[in-house]
């Protein structure tokens, strides 16, 4: 009775070490996906932010402040480009 069990345990635990498995390899993948997609963003961001400063003259240290916080919000920012509010328009 207490084999049975034990390899009742065993059988469960490797059953669900398989599925955790392969839900782990989604998920890596998703999270590769979604690291990507936001470094696109907000690299995007910063770049039409810093093009922005140029055409307007800005200086240097604003030029780097606004392009750090639009790519921390860069999904933000970009929308707000989008619908033509606070920039010139690159």
């Amino acid at each position: 009775m207490l084999t049975g069990s034990f390899g009742t345990d065993i059988l469960i635990n490797t059953f669900g070490n398989k599925e955790n498995m392969g839900n782990e390899e989604i998920n890596n993948g998703s999270r590769f996906i979604n690291i990507i997609f936001n470094l696109l963003i907000g690299f995007s961001a910063a770049y039409l932010s810093w093009k922005c400063g140029e055409k307007a003259n800005n200086e240097i240290v604003y030029r780097v402040l606004n392009a750090l916080f639009a790519y921390i919000f860069g999904l933000l920012y970009l929308i707000l480009y989008i619908i033509k509010i606070g920039c010139c328009h690159v």
